[in-house]
């Protein structure tokens, strides 16, 4: 069966290793994708129940700017300071006020 994509949109390692462990349970992984299973297990470190908890918080906060592929590189990440939030956000190229990157920073910290 050839496979096509259908959307696009940003995952979170969390969901990657959950749709790879339902994939697996159905049929057999290629290289890449076990490999990638792999990683996803031994670097994600909550569940998906409080990934998606944790996205849902960080989006509830409303900071203006903020695009969900920086949202979801947050929840991968899990940076509990203020300084892992600059450097994590940095990347995205977009200015978030010192009181959004505290914000974030407390909002994450309750899940780590």
């Amino acid at each position: 069966m050839k496979r096509s994509i259908v959307s696009s949109e940003p995952v979170s390692v969390v969901e990657v290793r959950e749709f790879l462990s339902k994939l697996k349970g159905s049929e057999e992984l290629n290289f890449r994708a076990s490999r990638t299973e792999e990683y996803a297990s031994q670097v994600s470190k909550l569940s998906l129940e409080k990934s998606k908890s944790l996205i849902s918080d960080v989006e509830k906060l409303g900071v203006p700017r903020l695009k969900r592929e920086a949202v979801i590189k947050i929840v991968d990440t899990l940076p509990s300071t203020e300084d892992d939030v600059k450097l994590v956000l940095q990347s995205f190229g977009t200015p978030i006020s010192k009181e959004h990157v505290k914000a974030i920073a407390d909002v994450v910290a309750k899940y780590v």
